[in-house]
């Protein structure tokens, strides 16, 4: 007897000294927010385990029924939880060339965890004005692509055999015209359809990340329909991760401003002073021009064009708002014409307004372009500031 009272005296000094027991089947405030504490930290600390989201789902209260952890931790992790790639049709999108979409619509674009929607060139629309001589360009660049994607549901252990992860079709038609005044401006005047294919190999890890391959049937003509191009374009592409600070083909930062948090993504725009992305790739384009009476330009006949691409993107630079990025492709001729073989593409942009995040924004751009246009292989040198549109 004298036990079972020393047990009651014990328990009822321990409820007065450090709170109230929770009855059985019931938990305390106290209790569950230890338990939000961990399990929030197990899932890279996103704040969704928390104290505050408890209460906005089950109100304010000294103790809960325990059923209802189950029922929070299920929905809870649905937040946690990244969404299922969608698969099949991504959707229309507007961007500046037929290859600028994410890697949740072609793959092989992927940059370090997932190409995120801030990494992409809006559709642009750009003049300039040369003083000296009393002219003005206009120029317009822009793509509207339909792509479709589709992922293997399986996984890659390092040492495997290159295995093939995902692929799928970008259909896609862009509009690329330059028109002058300047009579020292050749003028620009394109339309292209493609049905690209593309796919996204694995290993053999350790020698090589990813292999990208990118094929394209392609149609150019221009805006009179006076123009006839009959092509078949590629681009392989490899990648690497070689390090913390250095990789090719990967977004990675540079400079960090803060820490990321553990376990996500991270975003470089918030969290880098200045990340970058480099590439290198082997692109080629084989095929036939005919009827270019209306482009005097453009050479008829055969052609065959193969040589390497060099992309740079800084971004951000200093300021979440403010990317630069440089282009340079040089190529091979092995049938064809030799003629204006290289091209460079610099600019420099500033977002306005709108959202990175969810791919619509509005920007300021600046750019030049110096060399052959793809297919045409039309000459141009040009200045530009316009406004570049995402969606």
């Amino acid at each position: 007897m004298r036990f079972y009272v020393l047990t009651i005296f014990v328990v009822c000094f321990a409820t007065l000294a450090f709170g109230k027991v929770a009855p059985a089947g019931y938990v305390s405030k106290s209790d569950i927010e230890s338990y939000l504490k961990v399990k929030d930290a197990a899932t890279g600390n996103k704040g969704v385990f928390t104290i505050s989201k408890w209460i906005d789902f089950y109100g304010d209260s000294e103790i809960y029924d325990a059923s209802l952890i189950n029922e929070f931790e299920k929905e809870a992790t649905k937040l946690v939880m990244p969404a299922k790639p969608k698969q099949g049709f991504q959707g229309f999108k507007i961007r500046e060339s037929s290859s600028d979409i994410m890697a949740t619509e072609d793959p092989t674009l992927e940059a370090v965890a997932r190409k995120k929607k801030d990494d992409l060139k809006g559709a642009s629309v750009s003049f300039s004005y040369n003083f000296k001589n009393d002219s003005d360009t206009w120029i317009g660049k822009a793509a509207i692509i339909a792509p479709f994607k589709w992922d293997r549901n399986t996984e890659y252990e390092n040492g495997s055999p290159m295995t093939l992860m995902s692929y799928g079709l970008v259909p896609s038609l862009t509009l690329n015209q330059l028109e002058s005044t300047d009579p020292k401006h050749s003028e620009i005047d394109q339309l292209i359809y493609r049905v690209g294919g593309f796919a996204t190999l694995y290993g053999p890890r350790p020698y090589l990340t990813e292999l990208n391959v990118r094929g394209f049937g392609t149609y150019g003509t221009n805006f009179a329909h006076d123009l006839s191009i009959h092509a078949f374009e590629f681009e392989v592409e490899p990648r690497w991760h070689l390090g913390q600070r250095f990789a090719i083909g990967y977004r990675t930062s540079l400079i960090d401003r803060d820490t990321n948090t553990a376990g996500e993504a991270p975003d470089y725009s918030k969290n880098s002073w200045l990340a970058y992305q480099s590439r290198l790739y082997l692109k080629g384009s084989v095929g036939s021009v005919t009827d270019s009476a209306s482009l005097p330009e453009v050479n008829e006949g055969s052609f065959f064009r193969l040589g390497p691409v060099l992309e740079l993107k800084l971004d951000p630079f200093f300021h979440e708002k403010l990317s630069i990025n440089f282009s340079y492709r040089y190529f091979f001729t092995i049938e064809g014409s030799d003629q204006n073989n290289s091209l460079l593409e610099t600019g420099v942009e500033w977002m306005l307004f709108g959202s990175k995040e969810e791919g619509k924004s509005v920007s300021l751009k600046a750019s030049y372009i110096q060399g052959g246009i793809d297919l045409t292989q039309q000459d141009t040198e040009t200045l530009l500031l316009g406004f570049g549109i995402t969606y």
